[in-house]
């Protein structure tokens, strides 16, 4: 039983990786660097309260506009606009995204994100 078990785990693991490189296939090759992510798997996979947890309540907000940076959101502030301008993966051209437009591993990472952001200005 453990076996088939840590075959899934091996599985699931292979199809996050494989997300992530159809992720990267929207950017001319060479130029997706995960590094420039604060959530580099947020479309792919869910993260946990935990791992969100250890941002502070600025990386959390930026965390959250990623979501939002990746699916080619205008921002206002002027702040995220030049946070995302040095990202090479951010191409501004919606001034809208609906929540439709999230997947549920997105929409989910959103929704704690949310929640971690509210818990993190009560304290």
């Amino acid at each position: 039983m453990y076996g088939r078990k840590r075959a899934a785990v091996s599985i699931c693991v292979i199809a996050a990786a494989f997300l992530w490189c159809l992720e990267c296939a929207k950017i001319p090759e060479g130029e997706c660097r995960p590094e420039e992510f604060i959530l580099p798997h947020a479309a792919v996979r869910y993260y946990s309260e935990k791992e969100l947890g250890m941002l502070d309540g600025h990386r959390l907000y930026l965390a959250r506009n990623e979501l939002y940076a990746r699916h080619g959101y205008v921002f206002r502030s002027q702040e995220l606009k030049e946070y995302f301008a040095d990202k090479s993966w951010y191409v501004p051209e919606v001034t809208k995204v609906p929540a439709s437009e999230f997947n549920p591993y997105e929409a989910s990472n959103l929704e704690l994100i949310r929640r971690l952001e509210a818990d993190y200005g009560k304290k």
